[in-house]
């Protein structure tokens, strides 16, 4: 099969967004969260461990607990996720390796550890998500559990199994703030990786029912400089026509746009969501996307 240009270039950049993540990650376990004993979550967690009772290498011990794993997903997850994942989970195994002698290690306090920890496991997991991959582990068997198990949704069974490695840490650790730091890791993770996923383009959808809504919709593409669109509805109640007012705007925006709907209506009904990822004019550029 021939290698186009486009096809050469984004394997380049699947190489060094795998490179640079492994390299985060790696520092942020080896540099504050391995030397306080904190639980460790996926295949890396298991690792760790395993380094703990024998001393054997983590990125080593990260690929060969992968490797049955990826066997499985081979067979039943499908080629082109198991072999983007094996590239994934030899380059980080690699470098953990790699950059452990000229890693410091730091063990003043154990809450600021989890902090710069998730930070840097945080980032280093973004850039391999940004390319569609995974570093294998947990992600494998609650993707294979699922085939199973449909019903279970992966938020569920990836709290199940990091359970089961956390519990299993504090039992070898033979401490209960090993967990109890895991979970602060955890929570402030999730944070950093939405925060750089989603947080530049986070917003709020706004639905507005209002006999005012025209006037409202004016107000916001004039003070808010914002688009709106106007819905044609019908009550099931009183089966009136009238109009609904969507906008979406920045979560600082917000307010600015509630005192807008306030003044003009203070009896405007008024339906607020989060927005995670919003793509168009103003926003995200449809470019980015791909």
């Amino acid at each position: 099969m021939k290698i186009t240009k486009e096809t050469a270039k984004n394997i380049g950049i699947d190489l060094i967004y795998d490179i640079v993540g492994a390299i985060s990650y790696g520092a942020g376990l080896l540099m504050f969260v391995q030397p306080n004993q904190i639980a460790m979550t996926g295949a890396a967690g298991v690792a760790v461990l395993i380094n703990y009772v024998t001393g054997f290498p983590i990125g080593i011990g990260s690929f060969l607990v992968n490797v049955p794993l990826l066997i499985l997903a081979f067979l039943f997850l499908g080629r082109q996720f198991t072999v983007k994942t094996l590239i994934t989970t030899a380059i980080f195994s690699f470098m953990v390796d790699i950059i452990k002698p000229f890693v410091p290690t730091y063990t003043k306090d154990p809450i600021l550890a989890c902090l710069f920890g998730a930070v840097l496991i945080g980032f280093g997991v973004v850039l391999i998500y940004m390319r569609r991959s995974t570093s294998g582990g947990t992600d494998i068997v609650c993707r294979l559990v699922q085939l199973r198990f449909p019903y279970m949704s992966m938020g569920k069974l990836t709290a199940i199994v990091n359970s089961v490695i956390i519990i299993s840490a504090m039992i070898l650790y033979r401490s209960l703030e090993s967990g109890l730091y895991a979970l602060v890791v955890v929570v402030a993770q999730s944070f950093v990786i939405d925060a750089i996923l989603y947080g530049a383009d986070k917003g709020k959808l706004v639905y507005i029912i209002s006999d005012h809504a025209k006037d409202i919709s004016k107000a916001i593409i004039s003070e808010v400089n914002r688009g709106c669109t106007l819905l044609n509805a019908t009550g099931a109640f009183t089966e009136q026509q009238r109009q609904v007012a969507m906008c979406v705007v920045r979560t600082q925006q917000f307010f600015k746009l509630k005192e807008i709907i306030m003044k003009i209506d203070p009896k405007a009904f008024i339906i607020v969501t989060d927005s995670n990822d919003i793509i168009g004019q103003g926003f995200k550029a449809i470019d980015k996307t791909r």
